[in-house]
Order: C-alpha cells, then structure tokens, then sequence
C-alpha cells in the first residue's frame, strides 16, 4: 500500500461541486415555495378568527410541509443536512405573514412596492436561501438579507424613538400641569433668616423660615375668601386653628373674643404666636410660631411676606418630580 493511498484512508470523500443550474434553480424554487406558503397562512389566518380550528392545522402542515421541502432541496446542493436552515427558511413566510398583518392591519394585506405582500414574502424565502449556498452565492444571501432587514429595522426603530418622544411630551405637559394647580407660596425676604420651601400641591403650600435658630411656618391655601360671611369671624376662625369646630358661616368676631384681635395688616391670636391675612387673589397666608420662635419673630415675619419666586417653585417641583420617578 503507497502513502498516498494510506492518507487517504478515513477520509470521507469530497462531494462535487453542485451543477451551475441547481445553483439557480433552487433560490427559485425555493422563492415560489416561499410565495405559496405564505399565501396559505394569510388564508388560513381569515379561517382562524372565524373559529375555526382547521386553520391551526393548516398552518401547522404547511410549516412542517416547508421544513421537509426546504431540507431536501438544500441537501441536493452538496448533500450536506440544513435543517436548521430549513427551520428558519420555513420561518420566514411565518414572519412575513406576521409583519404584513400588523403593517396593514387587515386582511387582504397591502401591497408592497406594487406587488401583493405573499409575493415579496416569497422573494425575500428565495433571496435568504442563497445564505446556505456555497462561495458566492452566500455573498449575494448576505447582501440581500441586509437590503431586507434595514426596511425592517428601520421603521421599527423609528417607531421606538417617536414613541419615546411621545413618552416625554406627555410626562412634561403631566408635569406643566401639575405645576400649573399648585398654590403659589408666600415666603419672605426679611435679613437674617433662611426660607425653605417644603410641600407644595394644589390644597397648600408650606415654606419653613429659620430666624436665628427660631423655627416659624408659612402656609398658604387657596381659600381665604370668606363669601358672604363676615370677614373678621372668618380669619379668626383661620388663626386659632378652627377652634375645635367647623366654620357654619354666621361666626363674628366676637366669637372669638379673648383668642384674636386684628393687627396690621391681618389677623392674629391673642398671643401673637399665629398671623394671617387674606391676600387680593383669595389666597390665605398664615405665619405660625414653631420651636424657639416668639411673638416678635412672627411679627416681623408677617411683616416681610413676600411671592416665592416662580423659579424656585418650578425648581423645586421638578426635583420632587425626579425624586418621584426615580422611586417607581
């Protein structure tokens, strides 16, 4: 036995090369194989969503259908098995049905670039079988499977951005509305003391004020119009905190004799630990004594009210907002 015969040995033999016209043919056959099942499924589909579970079957033989055929026709190129070629190239009629269905969103589909839908379907099967020919043919598989995925692709990502833009133009406008019902607060700019803003919504709004180590409040609300009342009974029902008892609408001031007494510009209790008034737009505002404060802290307080500037009021909303997303 030569050398030569001995290297051969365990070998399998090289198949020959697959005739030219096979190579042709077989794009083709497989493209109108593409075309007739996808034809099926588009039938079958209609038989579904009138009940009928024959579609089921119909669309699982012509599957199965598909998978042998494709398998057998790839097989005779170089008597190789592509059977996962097979599946994905069955899959792909499957696919076509299902994107055409949602493109049109009815059933006939529509047509595209002027032909019916089953149709392009079958020359996207024909153009992707190419993938699993040898040499060159893959090549033009490739080519063709990117000219087909990036009119895919495309509108999809397309889609994704618009409906992300679409997400934040509703969050801001939710957000500019929200904003918008909030009730403006009332702060002040008297030296020495720092304000904060703490809550906000469209009952009240509270800003904390700290005078040299003296706590105070200021809440604003958007009733403070007392209708046909009497305006004293109502701010002095405001500034002792109700009293324990609801406004009824006929309270004087004499009411509350002994609890309030008008001051500058407003109300106050009798200790001068709680004051408010009744600004031109409805609005209530209310200075009230917290830890460490006196009644002159509130005086001079109440004295210096003054608008909180809309920028910190935005800011301030949209940093609750943040905070808000950031917990869901």
């Amino acid at each position: 036995m030569t050398s030569a015969s001995r290297s051969d040995e365990g070998h399998a033999p090289t198949p020959p090369p697959p005739h030219p016209a096979l190579l042709v043919i077989i794009p083709i056959g497989l493209g109108l194989a593409g075309w007739m099942a996808a034809g099926l499924y588009a039938s079958s589909l209609i038989v579904v969503l009138f009940g009928n579970l024959a579609g089921v079957v119909i669309v699982i033989g012509v599957l199965a259908a598909s998978i042998t055929g494709f398998f057998f026709a790839l097989r005779a190129v170089d008597g190789r098995r592509h059977l996962l070629a097979a599946v994905l190239l069955a899959l792909v009629p499957v696919a076509g049905i299902a994107i055409a269905v949602r493109s049109s969103g009815e059933i006939p589909l529509d047509r595209v670039l002027g032909l019916p839908a089953e149709a392009v379907i079958g020359v996207a099967t024909g153009a992707l079988s190419m993938l699993a020919l040898p040499r060159w043919w893959r090549l033009a598989g490739a080519i063709c499977a990117v000219a087909i995925a990036v009119p895919l692709v495309v509108p999809i990502v397309t889609d994704v951005q618009q409906q992300a833009a679409e997400a934040q133009e509703r969050e801001a406008a939710l957000r500019e509305q929200l904003f918008q019902s909030l009730v403006d607060p009332i702060s002040t700019d008297l030296g020495g003391t720092t304000a904060e803003l703490t809550s906000s919504s469209n009952d009240a709004a509270d800003v904390t004020v700290d005078r040299n180590g003296h706590e105070l409040s200021i809440t604003t609300t958007p009733t403070g119009n007392p209708g046909t009342a009497d305006p004293d009974g109502f701010a002095c029902w405001r500034v002792v905190g109700g009293g324990g008892q609801g406004f009824e609408g006929d309270e004087t001031m004499a009411d509350f004799a002994g609890r309030c007494e008008i001051i500058d510009g407003g109300w106050a209790t009798t200790d001068r630990l709680v004051a408010g008034t009744r600004l031109d737009d409805d609005r209530w505002v209310e200075v009230r004594a917290g830890s460490g404060a006196t009644a002159e802290d509130v005086a001079a307080v109440f004295g210096s009210l003054v608008e909180l500037p809309e920028t910190e009021l935005r800011a301030w909303h949209e940093a609750e907002a943040d905070k808000h997303r950031g917990d869901d």
